[in-house]
């Protein structure tokens, strides 16, 4: 086969072309010529079933691909031919230009006897002139398509914005019913719930996006498999989720809960979330164990009903009916008994709908349930529309044994429809500017009402199909552009306020308030954004904030200069009352104990007015915190009555306590904030009543969400005139003949309203002029204990430590150096510690109080505890107690300032003191705080101070 092939080139015999005559020598043109034409035909045949080639590779929907490749073929046939002419006139190849010019006649026929079976087929082809005109037909047709098409993006637009409503209804409806809303992404096993649904189940708000696996563990245990084998039949096979379980509640125990949901499903069919509600069946759950008569229980619950109720037999005579339906024709329920439904009063208006429950009724004993909205006429000659629906119901055996009928009064929905087609119609004349854009390609608008043509300058035409970013200039924060970004990149709500500008160039300030539109698989198709030019209102705040920044100024002068003459009382007020308090307790001749006592009290009264003015300041300034935590309610209450009953005694008055309901013992309050409440209250009572008594009367009330305690100060003293009772919380406002008896600057009872108010409390009071007043506390508790405190348990008086005790304890193994630049408070702590330690030594500065301590221990006999003041020449006691602990002294050291604001004892403890004690100091205060210190310091060492 091979030798065949070979020989089909073998030239033997055959002269090249050139030499076949003399005329090709002679005239060399002609042969030239004809090489040249032939390679030029060759090329061109070869391009043609290329380019031919290469269309149909990309066209292979083109009908007749076979004659198209035929036709390739013949071409390339063809130019073959045409290059072997060419070459025989050097290379005369006679035998293989034979075979190549068989090979292209047998294509030739072939493709001609492929066409000719074709021809009519091509000739049905359509002409052109007539595509054109198919092609214009068919354009008229899309834009009528296209015009349809606007028509329904319009009518989606308002189903959108009517389902909006409908969803802010289904929000307030959950909201009236309790029910608490969960979603759970079933590819990342997280769940989150709603408020609503944290509130049920007890979960609080840092587990809104919680493992579900702590739902489950919430779950009682035999309830558990059950819910998630209904969770995996609603999941893995389509199974409607309504399943009953229980789930125990931190602080209430089990509750019953009824959980209904949906599976959400991607394009694949696949589960990928799981959303529904739960609300709480626990008292449904107790009144079925509770009772065993269904049938009573079924009259009770249809007689309850506010929607029209019946039960009929299998032929649909009616067997029982509730009281609205009753009502609703004032007719008696044995009137209608025994009677077909279509034929009872309510229908007698239309034989029309008499017809229709008929069959109904007759659809409903072939097992099909029917629903539709029914118009009926109450007895009044007011026709309202129901929801109506009629329900079968079967036995054990599933036969037919009731049909309920059931109708809900739906004119109001009805109404609330027709109005939300006319709120519908009222955003096109909204005073904002409403826009939708389309969450994809770029967010382009697609709607706009005509505030926004208002607000912004451009007409519609101008701001359909573009983005809201038409609308930044110059000077629109970069940032606040991100924020807008980053809310539609998330798809989540966003609401800024950005310098816009209009079409002519001015800017204004823009309230942008965006929100995604989720479709009914969850996913956002758009945005709606309401704007509004709030320029004016953004002026306005800039001249407010410029004021505040004046108003901050001057408060915080205030503060500072409060506290500077806190300083500056408080140091000389400390050696006042010490002095007055040592001679009342030295001075034994009644007059002159009567001075010291009336100095002491007078000083006493001038302190409450400081830290009055001090707490107010606090409270104005928001740096009064509330620190809520577990107390003894009851030994709060009860240290209010051991304090101040010496006070009563001496007044010559009766001071009792009552409980009048049994009262938790631990409950957690702000203990310091409520015991101020009650000592300023009682103090006020023992200060205005000349004679009788007052009462504390303490209860506790049960009430959502928190329990609420209830003190009552009530006193038989002067009473307080009606006029003047609104004015007696206001700050620096009294009475004015309570003010000419008693003093004071009226602060007491405003800074504890305020307190009140800011435990989430309240403060009223009730008085009679000369008959006495009633000032009431209410506090919300909350974390109450089981124990409580009987109101049979009576009140005693217990043993509280007095001044004298306090006074004759003595603590002489305690070595003190005092560090003081005051000579009267060296003087006063001399005298006061001088029999009560071994050894007191004082020092007028923080450097001497540094050598004294490095004396001291060189000497063999350290300090057991320093007194340092912190306001102090050449070394403040804040540079000292630095130096120390530095240096290695680890004893305590308790810091006596002046300063009474929290900050200070702040800055004290980090200044490394062990202890603050205000000034100005009491002995048994002192006493107490150094007995206390000192063995605090004992036990974490291991040991005791010698």
């Amino acid at each position: 086969m091979f030798d065949a092939i070979f020989k089909l080139f073998n030239t033997e015999g055959f002269p090249p072309r050139w030499y076949c005559g003399t005329a090709w020598s002679q005239e060399p043109f002609w042969g030239w010529a004809h090489i040249i034409a032939d390679t030029a035909i060759w090329g061109a045949y070869m391009g043609i079933p290329a380019v031919l080639f290469y269309f149909l590779r990309q066209r292979k929907d083109l009908p007749l691909p076979g004659v198209l490749w035929l036709f390739g073929a013949f071409i390339f046939c063809c130019g073959l031919t045409h290059l072997i002419d060419a070459l025989i006139f050097e290379w005369p190849i006679y035998r293989f230009a034979a075979v190549m010019k068989i090979v292209t006649a047998t294509v030739s026929w072939a493709t001609v006897f492929t066409l000719v079976p074709l021809i009519p087929v091509v000739l049905s082809f359509r002409s052109p002139v007539h595509l054109e005109e198919v092609i214009s037909r068919r354009t008229i047709e899309l834009q009528k398509l296209n015009e349809e098409l606007q028509e329904q993006i319009r009518k989606h637009e308002r189903t959108s914005h009517e389902l909006s409503e409908q969803k802010e209804t289904l929000q307030l409806a959950l909201a009236a019913g309790k029910m608490g809303t969960w979603d759970w992404d079933l590819k990342t096993n997280q769940v989150k719930y709603d408020s609503l649904e944290e509130e049920l189940i007890g979960f609080s708000l840092d587990q809104r996006a919680d493992p579900v696996d702590n739902f489950f563990e919430a779950v009682h245990p035999d309830d558990r498999e059950p819910l998630k084998k209904a969770l995996d039949d609603a999941i893995e096979n389509g199974a409607d989720y309504d399943h009953e379980f229980r789930i125990q509640v931190p602080g209430i125990g089990y509750k019953w809960l009824v959980g209904r949901g949906a599976v959400i499903h991607d394009d694949t069919g696949k589960a990928i979330r799981m959303r529904g509600l739960n609300y709480d069946i626990t008292d449904r759950k107790r009144a079925e164990e509770s009772t065993r008569e269904n049938e009573r229980k079924l009259k009770r619950v249809l007689g309850s009903l506010s929607s029209f109720v019946c039960v009929l037999d299998e032929e649909g005579n009616l067997l029982d009916m509730n009281r609205y339906a009753a009502e609703r024709s004032r007719s008696r329920i044995d009137e209608f008994l025994g009677k077909p439904l279509w034929e009872c009063p309510w229908w007698n208006y239309d034989d029309q709908v008499r017809s229709q429950l008929k069959q109904a009724v007759l659809d409903c004993k072939s097992g099909v349930k029917a629903r539709f909205d029914l118009e009926t006429e109450i007895a009044s000659g007011e026709r309202i529309i129901l929801d109506f629906t009629i329900t079968p119901l079967y036995d054990n055996n599933g036969q037919l044994e009731w049909m309920i009928p059931s109708g809900i009064d739906i004119t109001t929905r009805k109404n609330a429809e027709e109005t939300l087609r006319l709120h519908t119609r009222a955003i096109e004349f909204a005073q904002n500017g409403i826009v939708i854009a389309h969450a994809q390609n770029d967010q382009p608008l697609i709607y706009c009402n005509s505030a926004m043509e208002t607000l912004t300058g451009y007409s519609l035409e101008e701001l359909l199909g573009k983005n809201c970013r038409m609308l930044q200039g110059p000077d629109t924060d970069p940032e606040t552009v991100r924020t807008v970004h980053d809310a539609v990149a998330m798809q989540t709500e966003c609401r800024v306020t950005i310098l816009n500008y209009r079409k002519d160039g001015t800017p204004f300030w823009n309230d942008l308030h965006i929100s995604p539109v989720e479709d009914t698989n969850g996913e956002v198709t758009h945005f709606v954004g309401v704007q509004s030019d709030v320029s004016e209102r953004i002026r306005y705040e800039q001249r407010l904030i410029e004021a505040r920044k004046a108003a901050d100024q001057a408060n915080q002068t205030k503060s500072q200069f409060l506290a500077n003459m806190s300083h500056e009382i408080r140091t000389p007020m400390t050696s006042l009352l010490g002095c007055a308090d040592m001679l009342h307790r030295q001075i034994q001749e009644p007059d002159a104990k009567d001075l010291a006592r009336m100095i002491r009290d007078q000083g006493q009264m001038l302190l409450g007015i400081l830290n009055d003015i001090l707490d107010l300041s606090k409270i104005e300034a928001g740096k009064l915190d509330i620190h809520p935590e577990p107390n003894d309610l009851c030994a709060t209450l009860e240290t209010v009555h051991s304090l101040m009953h010496p006070v009563a005694v001496e007044r010559g008055l009766e001071l009792e306590l009552k409980y009048l309901t049994p009262v938790p013992r631990m409950a957690t309050f702000d203990s310091l904030r409520v015991r101020q409440i009650v000592l300023n209250l009682v103090s006020n009572a023992l200060k205005f009543t000349e004679k009788g008594q007052v009462t504390i009367e303490i209860s506790c009330e049960d009430s959502a969400p928190h329990d609420v305690l209830s003190v009552s100060v009530v006193d038989t003293g002067v009473g307080i005139d009606s006029e003047n009772l609104e004015a007696i919380f206001e700050a620096f406002t009294q009475d004015q003949k309570v003010k000419r008896a008693s003093g004071g600057t009226g602060l007491g009872l405003t800074i504890s309203q305020k307190l009140a108010q800011m435990m989430d409390g309240d403060l009223d009071v009730k008085s009679e002029p000369n008959q006495g007043s009633c000032f009431t506390l209410r506090l919300p508790i909350h974390d109450i204990s089981n124990d409580v405190r009987s109101e049979s348990q009576p009140h005693v008086e217990g043993d509280a430590t007095t001044s004298e005790s306090l006074e004759a304890r003595t603590l002489l193994e305690y070595r003190v150096l005092v560090a003081e630049d005051t000579p009267g408070i060296q003087f006063l702590l001399k005298r006061l510690l001088a029999d009560k330690v071994r050894s007191v030594d004082v020092v007028e500065h923080g450097q001497q109080a540094i050598e004294a301590v490095n004396q001291a221990e060189g000497d063999g006999t350290p300090y057991d505890l320093i007194l340092m003041d912190m306001q102090m020449p050449v070394m403040t006691g804040y540079d000292a107690t630095r130096t120390l602990r530095s240096a290695g002294f680890s004893r305590p050291i308790i810091a006596l300032t002046a300063g009474a604001m929290a900050e200070d004892r702040e800055r004290c403890l980090e200044a490394g003191c062990s202890d603050y004690l205000p000034k100005p100091i009491s002995l048994d205060q002192l006493l107490q705080k150094i007995s206390e210190t000192v063995q605090q310091h004992g036990d974490q060492n291991g040991d005791s101070t010698d």
